[in-house]
């Protein structure tokens, strides 16, 4: 079988009058721009026009891409040779390529891939140049410029900035500028929306920095529209899942060298499955605008925050549920343990059923295709050491041959649950707030906005009634819950552990392996880095924390919603 596999057959070359400029022609018109060199002149008044215009220049061309034609073509044959070694397939579709095609003549088009893996960067692009697409501008972080790897990708398309800007008003002026160059010049962008790699395994909150850049030089610049590309990206096995795991668990992040991507390149001579992507159907800017509530430019950080979140949504809604996330999820919440593979099976079709139910797609694990995937895949969990094979008595004596999970592998196996988290997450909150509060409806509205900053909610009601499904299946978010109550208990009872609000992460991580260890917490996938931190921005958010006590931040207990939340987690956990 090829290992390249498409949904949707290779076209004619797309044909575009973009020309392809230099990058020193590029930056050349960028600086000649009165209106950039205006504002540059308000940041800097005390300098002369010469400072300013070489300290810009400087700053471009550590941004910008440097595309080579040739080294496009030789770098893509060198991924396919990778891509065939790496993976059994890539399974590509789109939801509607002809609107791809004419976006691309006629309006400035950005891709929108959800970020798992380093491979990505890798990926997205050659996917692209095996249909043919003009040459595309990949945002990367500047983490990733360093030699040799920055002369090859910059002149495979890809530009760098830094994580992080905001005090630096010259360097955002300059990336600006040079983003609103590649929209009026029509060129194709890629921007991961998340910013960052997901560590946890399902789509991160945005971040909106360079979109809100892309919206308001859309605003500023005679632009006829932009279309946005969500891209869906799915993995069945994710290269750098030990390195999330350590991270999850509150190891620092490293700063990548040529010798951890040489090992990233090394793990991936192993086979990692499948990897599926999937390219949803475009969002115009100006059609969105238009039908924004918002109308004005006062309005526009509001607007993004909206066009972000239906971004996200839509990547979400395109990203297929497969087997791993079956089999992790029932693994981890079955009523019993061990598991045998019947338990399995049938768990596994009650949540591919509701998943179907609501539009999410399942490749490979249909029909007759289900029973083999899932025995590859926990014989996959147990070659790994996730999942450990024992036999247990079951009905009339009979001994059957069952699946346990080690408490040390609860988080890994998280990650694999999280990957198709977003397809039955409405559905199994509602079954939890429907077998633990007297007001579901009420429970389930608090839940939602509890967890504002981990999921996407659809607006539209679950069309699964919860007495359809199992009782475990209100399991599921439970271990994400736990990780706020852990985050509020530890803000609730300061005795327990001293806290700094820079260090209060890796305070309560501390904190959680103690309660582990003393049974205190039920799953070890609770205490997660990432989960935390979501959970410490939402309390702050909700006005419960003192942002300003930033030596030793508390619960308000005065404010409104104090014993709305006391009282929320005392029906779940106490």
């Amino acid at each position: 079988m090829n290992f390249l596999e498409k949904t949707y057959p290779l076209p004619s070359p797309v044909e575009t009058k973009v020309e392809l400029k230099s990058r020193r022609q590029l930056i050349e018109e960028i600086l000649a721009d009165p209106s950039l060199r205006a504002r540059l002149q308000d940041l800097m008044p005390t300098t002369t026009d010469e400072y300013r215009a070489r300290n810009l220049q400087s700053i471009l061309y550590s941004i910008a891409t440097n595309i080579d034609s040739r080294v496009v073509k030789l770098f893509s044959r060198a991924m396919s040779m990778f891509f065939g070694r790496c993976f059994q397939a890539v399974e590509i579709s789109f939801a509607d390529r002809r609107k791809v095609d004419t976006a691309i003549e006629n309006s400035a088009v950005v891709f929108v891939p959800c970020h798992r893996s380093h491979i990505d960067y890798l990926l997205v692009g050659w996917v692209l140049n095996q249909y043919e697409f003009p040459p595309i501008h990949i945002c990367a972080g500047e983490n990733l410029s360093f030699w040799p790897l920055s002369f090859v990708f910059r002149r495979s398309g890809a530009y760098f900035i830094r994580r992080r800007f905001k005090k630096d008003s010259c360097y955002a002026l300059a990336l600006h500028g040079y983003v609103t160059k590649l929209l009026s010049e029509g060129l194709m962008q890629k921007i991961f929306i998340e910013g960052t790699r997901s560590r946890t395994g399902k789509l991160q909150f945005p971040r909106t920095g360079l979109l809100n850049m892309i919206v308001q030089s859309w605003l500023e610049q005679n632009i006829k529209d932009v279309y946005f590309v969500p891209v869906s990206i799915q993995y069945e096995k994710v290269p750098e899942i030990k390195t999330y795991i350590n991270e999850i668990q509150g190891a620092l992040k490293k700063h990548e060298r040529l010798r951890d991507l040489r090992h990233l390149f090394k793990m991936c001579t192993r086979r990692l499955g499948r990897v599926y992507v999937r390219f949803s159907e475009p969002l115009s800017l100006r059609e969105q605008w238009a039908s924004s509530e918002k109308s004005s430019r006062k309005d526009a950080h509001l607007f993004v925050r909206g066009l972000a979140h239906k971004i996200a949504q839509s990547i979400n809604r395109s990203t297929p549920l497969l087997a791993g996330s079956l089999v992790a999820t029932v693994l981890l919440h079955a009523r019993s343990s061990p598991v045998s593979f019947s338990e399995i099976q049938a768990g596994a079709r009650a949540l591919l059923g509701f998943a179907r139910a609501q539009g999410f797609e399942s490749p490979g694990i249909e029909g007759q295709e289900l029973k083999s995937s899932l025995r590859e895949t926990l014989d996959w969990f147990v070659k790994e050491g996730l999942i450990q094979t024992q036999f247990s008595l079951g009905p009339h004596g009979l001994r059957l041959f069952c699946y346990a999970v080690p408490r040390r592998s609860r988080p890994t196996l998280n990650f694999f649950k999280n990957n198709g988290l977003h397809s039955f997450i409405e559905p199994a909150m509602a079954k939890l707030c429907d077998t633990t509060f007297p007001d579901p409806g009420k429970a389930l509205q608090r839940l939602k906005q509890l967890l504002s900053n981990e999921f996407f909610w659809q607006q539209e009601a679950s069309v699964i009634s919860s007495t359809e499904l199992p009782d475990w299946v209100a399991e599921i978010p439970k271990p994400l819950l736990e990780s706020y109550f852990l985050t509020w208990r530890a803000l609730r009872e300061p005795g327990d552990v001293e806290l700094e609000f820079k260090r209060a992460p890796h305070s309560i991580i501390a904190l959680g392996r103690r309660w582990l260890s003393q049974n205190r917490l039920h799953y070890a996938e609770s205490v997660c880095a990432f989960t935390i931190r979501n959970a410490l921005q939402v309390f702050v958010d909700m006005g419960l924390i003192d942002s300003s006590a930033q030596e030793s931040p508390s619960l308000i207990t005065s404010h409104p919603r104090f014993q709305e939340m006391e009282k929320l987690f005392r029906e779940l956990f106490m």
